[in-house]
């Protein structure tokens, strides 16, 4: 009977690592409002733009950052970017497969967000790697952003999201690190990254 119940245990543990291992999450959402609802621990203000990208539908979101934390800030910029990665759908359900955090710097013309995906199955094996550039437009004589990764020498036409405020959104499998906002003839008025 030990016997017994000591070879339960021990596969009772490996099936456990197994899940753990394997990335198994519990937390699949019925369909995609709700995964947007309680999958992302952060409130979301509002859905500004979103992609599927390689399998991965990506969202777009501001949220109120915790003043708390920003003690010298004005209230204005009390507002965050955030994105959040899911798959799945209504039929199946949706995960949010991502981290849920962002780095950025920002000034007055532009804020500026670098995010990526890399995610792999228990194995080793690559499921997604991607990359993100995303912000805020603050100069209202900004009409152009363009990015490029340091390793190219021209810079690519990104589109601009309005969504009561401007924004833009990059996707792709280059880590592209520096944009730039332009003005409609051409000038430069802001460049960030490097």
């Amino acid at each position: 009977m030990r016997k017994l119940l000591s070879l339960f245990l021990v596969t009772l543990i490996i099936v456990a690592l197994f899940y753990w291992i394997s990335g198994f999450d519990s937390k699949k959402y019925d369909d995609f409002e709700e995964a947007i609802k309680i999958g992302i621990p952060y409130e979301v203000n509002q859905i500004i733009h979103t992609e599927k990208y390689d399998n991965v539908t990506v969202v777009m979101y501001t949220t109120l950052l915790d003043k708390e934390d920003l003690p010298r800030s004005d209230p204005s910029d009390w507002e965050g970017l955030g994105v959040a990665f899911f798959t799945g759908n209504d039929e199946e359900g949706w995960k949010n497969i991502g981290h849920n955090g962002w780095r950025h710097s920002e000034n007055k013309n532009m804020t500026v967000y670098f995010d990526s995906l890399h995610e792999d199955d228990y194995q080793g094996n690559k499921l997604h790697e991607f990359y993100l550039l995303y912000g805020k437009i603050n100069n209202p004589d900004i009409a152009i952003i363009e990015t490029k990764s340091k390793k190219e020498d021209s810079f690519e036409k990104t589109a601009i999201i309005e969504q009561g405020n401007r924004y833009y959104f990059k996707v792709g499998k280059n880590k592209e690190t520096v944009v730039r906002g332009l003005s409609k003839s051409g000038d430069v008025l802001d460049i960030q990254g490097g």
